[in-house]
């Protein structure tokens, strides 16, 4: 059965007012308590439970198997230089700059040769 949500409460203090949705798929229930404590605009309500129940249906679908892993992935150790690489650029162009350092510096062509070396094949990560 699908996930469906109700308001089951509403109280309203001084500061605060509190919103309790409850969830449910007919035999799970989950509940919420949302603390606001500013006017909500018109879509407040349907954006947060349309939220919940999507994710309530994303874990309900999801199946992970309990036991040993035993062939754990090794990190692509080009790709974590890769992006490495990348962001130290960002920092150097910093000191290229203010003139601490110069694009034609040994080690600022190295870092941009390797840059662009690999740009191709990790350009879906930039």
């Amino acid at each position: 059965m699908a996930w469906t949500a109700n308001v089951t409460n509403v109280t309203k203090q001084i500061d605060v007012l509190l919103v309790t949705i409850q969830y449910t798929d007919g035999v799970k229930t989950h509940e919420e308590i949302h603390k606001l404590y500013n006017e909500p605009d018109a879509e407040w309500l349907e954006r947060t439970a349309d939220g919940t129940l999507k994710k309530l249906s994303a874990l309900e679908n999801t199946t992970i198997p309990t036991g040993t892993i035993t062939n754990p992935t090794a990190p692509d150790l080009d790709k974590v230089t890769f992006i490495q690489n990348v962001r130290k650029l960002s920092r150097v162009m910093l000191l290229v700059d203010a003139g601490v350092l110069l694009l034609t510096d040994t080690d600022v062509v190295t870092l941009t040769t390797s840059i662009k070396n690999n740009i191709n094949k990790y350009w879906n990560i930039l």
